[in-house]
């Protein structure tokens, strides 16, 4: 996104779309009106596909600002580098999600799907795709950013989230063992993300997790014009997507991503028993703005966190 060189005034607005090096979108601001103060004469915004180009252009001074959902940590240190006078700063606000189709043999199969979730190692996703600098947490962001995350203790006891992660993966091939799948007897799957490079390289170290649990996945990038109706209409079996987080806000993230019929609950998972302790949270954070007082807070704690719980076992 290129300058925006005044501020804005109340003036007709058109749009248009033209080609030059890239595809520029140019809003301008066509009334004479208000000269004589601070007025927006222009907003360009480059559309630039490569991320390596979008960098460039960003870090030569040709545009001012660039969305960051592509920029990975090592990224970051090149443009810190060759761009100093950059403002750049990694906060967390985004969430990677295994998605697995409960609908699709064999994984209808809720020992199969907690099988996975015993197999990552969400600290290696960390290492490897962010440096080190990301937290591991459920449905809410961690600490220290987030406010209303479980504690790092509590996220310890959901399946899968343990550090012990070869416990874990033994575990995971127990259960798988005793459904029937070893070394000699593997589960085949294609494993679809959209084909941006984010995506794909945390694809990449999800299918070679999997590994460790008999599931060999084969690498399925989708286009993005195509990725969300894909979703959308559940035409996956095992996919990896990201869910942005815009507030961290339980009523937000809650109701969005895992209330029965949200447009953004990804996966089809209704349970009504899950709606209402969402709808119990709400109130709960309402009376507890109100009052202030803080022997009100511990109910209030207590149903997140069971909430936040009951969210992570059941969609496992």
């Amino acid at each position: 996104m290129a300058a925006l060189r005044k501020a804005a005034h109340h003036g007709r607005v058109i749009s248009n779309l033209s080609q030059s090096r890239f595809y520029t979108v140019k809003v301008a601001s066509s009334s004479p009106r208000a000269h004589d103060r601070p007025y927006l004469d222009g907003i360009e915004y480059p559309i630039i596909k490569s991320v390596s180009t979008r960098l460039l252009t960003f870090v030569s001074g040709q545009i001012d600002m660039i969305q960051p959902y592509t920029v990975t940590a090592p990224l970051l240190k090149d443009v810190k580098a060759q761009g100093p006078q950059a403002i750049c700063e990694l906060v967390l606000q985004n969430i990677r999600d295994l998605l697995i189709n409960r609908g699709r043999p064999p994984f209808d199969n809720r020992d199969l799907r907690r099988v996975m979730a015993l197999s990552l190692d969400r600290k290696a996703f960390i290492d490897i795709l962010a440096e080190g600098q990301g937290d591991i947490g459920a449905a809410m962001l961690p600490p220290p950013e987030g406010r209303w995350s479980m504690p790092p203790e509590m996220v310890e006891t959901l399946p899968g989230y343990g550090l012990d992660v070869q416990k874990n993966r033994a575990e995971a091939r127990r259960i798988a063992e005793a459904l029937g799948y070893r070394p000699d007897r593997r589960i085949a799957v294609k494993v679809s993300t959209r084909n941006i490079a984010t995506a794909v390289n945390a694809t990449v170290v999800l299918i070679d997790q999997l590994k460790e649990i008999y599931i060999d996945g084969e690498l399925e990038r989708i286009d993005n014009a195509l990725w969300f109706p894909k979703v959308m209409r559940h035409d996956y079996v095992v996919a990896l997507a990201g869910t942005f987080k815009s507030v961290d806000d339980p009523d937000q993230i809650f109701y969005e991503t895992y209330s029965c019929g949200a447009e953004n609950n990804r996966d089809g998972y209704c349970n009504p028993e899950i709606d209402k302790l969402i709808e119990v949270q709400r109130w709960l954070a309402e009376f507890v703005a109100q009052h202030q007082f803080g022997a009100q807070r511990a109910p209030n704690w207590s149903t997140r966190r069971s909430l936040g719980s009951a969210i992570a076992c059941a969609t496992a």
